[in-house]
C-alpha cells in the first residue's frame, strides 16, 4: 500500500459516512492499513514522548542532587557464569579471576577493570581499534561520574531501539486485535438479535477502520494529554455510528472483494 494511499483511508476513516466505501476494500488492504496505522503511529509516538525522555535525564541529576555521598565501592558480588547484557554491541559481565582482556566483547567488565574497544584507526598497526582499561574504582563514586552515566544510559537505549520498537510493536498488535475482535462479534450478535443480514467481514472492516482515532489518540496524542479513556470512548461511538450508517435500514451489502 503507498503512502498517499494509507493517507486517505486514514482520513476516510474520521467520517462514518465514508464507511460504506470502505467496507468494500479488500481483505488484504484493510490489514496493510491496520499494520501501517500502528508503524506510523508508533514512530510519531517517538516525537510525541521525547519530552517525557528529557524530563528522565532532569528528574535522574534531581535525585542525585539529594545525595551528599553515593560510593558504591566495597560492593561484593560472584557469578556462577558470565552475564551478557547486550548483544549488539556486545557487553559482558565477568567476574571470574582469570579475565583481564577482551575476546569478542565490546565491553568487558571485570571485578576490577572496564575495558573496552574504541575506534581509533592506527595505519603503523593495522588495526581499527584500540582496547582502552580503567579502574572499576573511577566509577564507583557516582555523583562524580552522573554526567558519564547519563551518557552510557542514552547510547544503549539508542542500540536497544529496534528491539524497544519490536516489543511496542507486537504488544499494541495483540491488543488492537483482541478490541477489534471483540467488537466484531458484539455488532454481529447485536445483527442476529436484530436479524439484520450482514456479513461478518464487513463488520471486522468497520472494525479496522474505525479504531484508526482510538490508535492514533492514544499513541500519539497521549503523552502530550492526559486522555484516559476517551480514546476507547471516541472509539465505541465511532464504530457504532459507522454502523449505523452503513448498515441502517437492514439493507444487504454485496460481499466485498476478498
Amino acid at each position: 500500500m503507498r503512502l498517499k494511499e494509507f493517507v486517505f483511508l486514514f482520513f476516510k476513516s474520521l467520517n462514518p459516512l465514508d464507511y460504506k466505501m470502505l467496507v468494500m476494500r479488500k481483505k488484504r488492504d484493510t490489514l496493510k492499513y491496520f499494520f501501517m496505522l500502528l508503524f506510523f503511529c508508533i514512530i510519531l509516538s517517538g516525537f510525541t514522548n521525547l519530552p517525557k525522555l528529557s524530563h528522565m535525564k532532569q528528574n535522574f541529576n534531581a535525585t542525585l542532587s539529594k545525595f551528599e555521598r553515593f560510593n558504591i565501592t566495597g560492593i561484593d558480588i560472584e557469578l556462577k557464569e558470565p552475564i551478557i547484557l547486550l548483544n549488539s554491541p556486545k557487553i559482558v559481565l565477568d567476574l571470574s579471576e582469570n579475565r583481564s582482556s577482551l575476546e569478542n566483547e565490546n565491553i568487558l567488565i571485570t571485578k576490577s577493570d572496564i575495558i573496552w574497544r574504541k575506534f581509533k584507526p592506527s595505519l603503523w598497526d593495522f588495526t581499527l581499534y584500540k582496547t582502552e582499561t580503567r579502574p572499576v574504582e573511577k566509577y564507583s563514586n557516582v555523583l562524580e561520574n552522573a554526567n558519564r552515566i547519563s551518557g552510557i544510559y542514552w547510547l544503549l537505549f539508542f542500540f536497544l531501539l529496534p528491539s524497544i520498537f519490536l516489543i511496542i510493536y507486537t504488544l499494541n498488535l495483540i491488543k488492537y486485535s483482541l478490541l477489534i475482535i471483540m467488537f466484531t462479534l458484539v455488532a454481529y450478535l447485536i445483527s442476529l438479535i436484530l436479524k439484520r443480514k450482514v456479513k461478518l467481514l464487513l463488520m471486522w472492516r468497520v472494525a479496522v477502520f474505525s479504531i484508526s482515532i482510538m490508535v492514533f489518540l492514544e499513541l500519539v496524542m497521549a503523552p502530550l494529554f492526559n486522555l484516559g479513556i476517551l480514546p476507547l470512548l471516541i472509539y465505541i461511538l465511532m464504530f457504532f455510528l459507522a454502523m449505523l450508517l452503513t448498515f441502517e435500514k437492514g439493507m444487504k451489502i454485496k460481499n466485498a472483494k476478498n
